[in-house]
């Protein structure tokens, strides 16, 4: 099954919004005004082969306001949370994960890196998903707080 695109996903989650009835605050309404405040993460599902999903997150003034979830193949919205006190954000660029591999091991190429998820004990939420880094050597998954595993535990 083929993928939406980011602009898809975003285009999905905003009407969806939109089509409900749930108050949220005005800053949300000026994002989704302002589709520019709206990240979209492409996340790969390990435990489910060829399930994928975009985590969009909402950016005001450096704050993150709120959170969706949609599936990247159908453009169903999953989750959405609006948050009453707006956070900093905690979904980190590819540099920040490839920084901390260089860091922790400085002797391996980085030759790929992508968003995956699957429920473990270290990420029982699909909002934590990990940065998957692969080198000549292994493969890492770097959590959301910079924790490095070789491998994920099953629940």
């Amino acid at each position: 099954m083929e993928l939406i695109s980011r602009d898809q996903a975003i285009l999905y989650t905003i009407a969806a919004i939109e089509e409900t009835d749930i108050p949220h605050p005005c800053s949300l309404q000026k994002c989704l005004e302002n589709v520019d405040l709206i990240h979209c993460l492409l996340v790969s599902r390990l435990d489910e082969e060829g399930s994928s999903y975009y985590i969009l997150y909402w950016l005001l003034n450096g704050k993150m306001i709120c959170v969706a979830e949609v599936d990247a193949h159908s453009g169903e919205v999953l989750s959405f949370t609006p948050f009453t006190h707006p956070g900093a954000e905690h979904y980190h660029d590819v540099e920040k994960f490839a920084e901390i591999i260089r860091t922790r091991f400085p002797d391996e190429a980085i030759l790929s890196s992508d968003l995956v998820w699957r429920p473990c004990r270290e990420s029982n939420s699909s909002l934590y998903p990990f940065r998957r880094v692969v080198t000549g050597k292994s493969t890492y998954y770097v959590s959301m707080f910079g924790e490095v595993y070789t491998e994920l535990t099953p629940l």
